[in-house]
């Protein structure tokens, strides 16, 4: 990385950079003590000494370099040691500058002040970003939140605050959330819990007609709001609910499997990484958080569930309803992967098929079927069973097993597709 930055050790890892500095340090001073000899006072011992403690130090500034690429770091910003110089641009031309400006900010929001004799940093504008009296951070965050979890800020321009946005839909709850947000130190977690265990929260998208016509976008929240998760939450919950999901917290991106010579297709000769490799075992089943972006080409599953590609900052995301989107939940070998987990886990099971379907569709809906949805997944089972009976590669090649018996195979092909259909039922697929 290029100046500055920050390195992230672990305990152990600062603890071994530490002893691998101190040794190699030992070595350099009695190198350069030995060079600073004259050269009339070295003798034959004393340089095969110019030769093996160099040897030495090449070897310790080896361990320790190696230590240190192992180190998590980030970039950081720090102060110009001569500011750069702002002017008003004039009709925005940046070929015709105006009057220098200072650093500052508008007169509408708090005055930003320096925390020495100096012009103010950017540490004095972190500072004034959080103050408990600025009337914007909290609220774009607690707004960022309520979006979030409803579909829908209380602002529902999230991206726009300012005079061409929409006014809040309640103002006062706003300001309540807001400030209860700064008292409790910034606590992220004490809002979303504070939220998500509200009466409001927990309504039910069902509605009369009267009451979808009166207010058709649910601003007045008179019930339960109704969308489809985002890309990230719906393999994050698909993963979950199969019971693959990889809980482990922090540590390096991660690849996950992507279509073959995707990424040669847009990758330069000398782009890192040009090849797509994915990541062995349970590593590729972390939390999506975690998953490796490549700005020129971002996950396909992602992206054709309107996940933004990155390239810029986007406040608010568009949802869309499209066939690719049923194609990839059906089809997605990861998906399919995880579908024919959770099946196999069921048939582990001693369970009648009746017992097996109420276990699987409340494990990844959270509620049991009703008799007409049992009833119609039972009748989808055993057409499975009839087709796959008749096709045992095909079964076979939906259980990734070539030595399966033709039984044996149909029985799983047909509950890795019934446990399939349940993960693209809208009540899996959307908050309701």
């Amino acid at each position: 990385l290029q100046p500055p930055y920050v390195e992230l050790p672990s305990a152990d890892q600062a603890a071994a950079l530490e002893k691998a500095e101190a040794a190699w340090a030992v070595v350099d001073a009695e190198v350069r003590a030995l060079e600073a000899m004259p050269e009339a006072d070295r003798a034959v011992d004393h340089a095969q000494r110019l030769d093996t403690k160099r040897k030495d130090r090449l070897r310790l500034a080896g361990e320790r370099d190696a230590i240190r690429m192992a180190i998590p770091a980030a970039l950081v910003m720090r102060e110009r040691a001569e500011p750069r110089p702002a002017f008003l641009l004039r009709r925005g031309d940046y070929q015709l500058p105006g009057d220098q400006v200072p650093r500052g900010t508008p007169a509408f929001l708090p005055p930003l002040n320096a925390s020495g004799d100096s012009i103010p940093s950017r540490m004095d504008l972190a500072r004034w970003t959080v103050r408990p009296e600025h009337p914007l951070t909290a609220r774009v965050a607690v707004n960022r939140v309520w979006q979030t979890l409803f579909g829908t800020g209380l602002v529902k321009t999230q991206e726009d605050f300012g005079v061409a946005g929409e006014a809040p839909s309640h103002p006062a709850l706003l300001d309540h959330l807001a400030v209860r947000f700064v008292q409790s130190g910034w606590d992220t977690k004490q809002l979303i819990r504070s939220i998500v265990l509200s009466s409001t929260y927990r309504q039910s998208s069902d509605a009369t007609t009267e009451r979808f016509r009166a207010d058709p976008e649910n601003r007045l929240l008179a019930r339960g709001s109704r969308f489809r998760l985002d890309a990230e939450v719906i393999r994050d919950q698909i993963l979950a609910v199969t019971g693959l999901l990889d809980r482990t917290m922090f540590g390096p991106s991660i690849k996950v499997p992507q279509p073959p010579r995707l990424w040669e297709a847009v990758a330069l000769p000398d782009s890192y990484p040009r090849v797509h490799v994915a990541d062995p075992g349970a590593a590729r089943y972390r939390r999506s958080v975690y998953t490796f972006w490549k700005r020129g080409l971002p996950p396909p599953q992602m992206t054709i569930l309107d996940a933004p590609s990155r390239e810029a900052c986007v406040a608010r995301r568009e949802r869309t309803n499209t066939p690719l989107q049923a194609l990839l939940l059906l089809n997605e070998p990861e998906y399919l992967a995880a579908a024919r987990h959770l099946a196999e886990r069921s048939l582990a099971t001693p369970l009648d098929e009746g017992a097996r379907i109420d276990l699987l569709y409340e494990t990844v809906t959270a509620h049991l079927p009703t008799p007409a949805a049992r009833a119609a997944l039972l009748a989808a089972l055993g057409d499975l069973r009839t087709h796959y009976a008749a096709r045992t590669d095909a079964a076979r090649a939906v259980c990734d097993d070539a030595g399966l018996d033709a039984d044996t195979a149909a029985l799983r092909a047909a509950w890795t597709l019934t446990v399939s259909t349940l993960l693209n039922l809208d009540a899996t697929r959307s908050r309701s």
